[in-house]
């Protein structure tokens, strides 16, 4: 009779335990690993390894550990295969979040400050949406001890029960990896909309956006098909990527900043043209904008702009505008409405572009 008791509260006890796996957690929700009992993990935190290579997976481990304090979440890179690649996923409880701006903030670093981490996906996932996962951040060949994540703002625009997934992948016997501090919470930080990418050529791509917070941003462009874990800075909403090869696919992202927080990637996809003739490359990247315009006419390029001439469309010079330098503000306030023709001269080579003037 003692057998079945202690059974039927055990069966009672799992049973409880998963009940409350399934109710979702709300924000701001915290993966704390001081509430673990050693080496368990946390209330309704789950891992898997993936790959055949990987004995181990996910679990908590006690202090001290360099660069944290307390409890942490660890990942022992072991594997008894020689040059094998191992890997393992860590997901959060659900977490319910309706449509807004939230932010995922964390920290992670590797026992032995000579090893690598290969890929440390970072994303929020709607499990059964046919939506891509939120790709929060991508940490690649990361080395030495502790490193803290700023905030990381994302958007949500369908409502539901996310998980938040950490996935490593990397070559084995790298020592210990180690997660901790994880929190998910609401944020006012919008991402870039609107990313456009034109002026494209052979080699080069001029990115530009409307900001949703005013700046700083980060700008990055690959063709990984993964989001950067950080990307070049800029206080402008438009940019100029150059070195990149001929007749490619390229991932454009762009993220901003405010409160000390970073807003997710918006991202915008583009292929390269064939390579630069000597003329195009002297007008590689410029950029006339806004147009259409009113008052205000920037002029961008790689190369000094000798002067910019503006011409009706029947050929009739009305302005002409001394520039000698890469960038200029050209005043149009007493241009008629209507089209015309913009000349951009630099050295011996010319470039038109129609232009609109409201």
């Amino acid at each position: 009779m003692k057998k079945i008791i202690i059974l039927a509260v055990l069966f009672s006890a799992g049973a409880t335990a998963l009940a409350q796996c399934i109710v979702p957690q709300q924000v701001p929700y915290i993966i704390n690993a001081e509430a673990a009992q050693v080496p368990e993990l946390p209330e309704c935190v789950t891992t898997m390894n993936t790959t055949f290579a990987s004995p181990e997976a996910w679990e908590t481990a006690s202090g001290p550990v360099a660069g944290f304090t307390g409890n942490v979440l660890r990942y022992n890179t072991v594997t008894e295969f020689p040059n094998a690649w191992v890997g393992a996923n860590l997901s959060s409880a659900p977490v319910h979040l309706a449509p807004g701006t939230y932010s995922l903030s964390y920290k992670y670093g590797m026992g032995n400050a000579n090893a690598t981490l290969g890929n440390m996906y970072v994303s929020i996932i709607l499990p059964g949406s046919l939506s891509a996962p939120i790709n929060i951040a991508t940490h690649t060949n990361a080395t030495g001890s502790a490193v803290t994540v700023a905030p990381i703002s994302f958007t949500i625009a369908t409502e539901g029960d996310y998980y938040v997934s950490f996935e490593v992948g990397t070559e084995g016997n790298q020592g210990f990896m180690y997660l901790d501090d994880i929190a998910l919470q609401e944020s006012d930080c919008g991402s870039p909309t609107n990313l456009q990418a034109t002026n494209i050529t052979g080699n080069s791509v001029t990115l530009s956006w409307d900001s949703a917070t005013g700046g700083p941003y980060e700008y990055f462009v690959s063709n990984t098909g993964w989001a950067p874990a950080s990307g070049t800075a800029t206080t402008a909403t438009t940019a100029t990527f150059t070195g990149l090869q001929a007749q490619t696919f390229y991932i454009a992202y762009v993220r901003s900043q405010c409160n000390g927080a970073w807003s997710a990637w918006t991202q915008v996809t583009f292929t390269t043209g064939f390579p630069l003739s000597v003329k195009d490359n002297v007008f590689a990247g410029v950029v006339a904008y806004p147009n259409p315009v009113k008052d205000k006419l920037n002029l961008i390029n790689a190369t000094d702009l000798d002067k910019a001439e503006i011409y009706t469309l029947t050929g009739q010079l009305v302005a002409t505008h001394s520039i000698n330098n890469a960038s200029a503000t050209v005043l149009l306030k007493d241009l008629s409405t209507g089209i015309y023709l913009l000349t951009l001269h630099s050295g011996q080579q010319q470039k038109t572009i129609r232009l609109i003037k409201e």
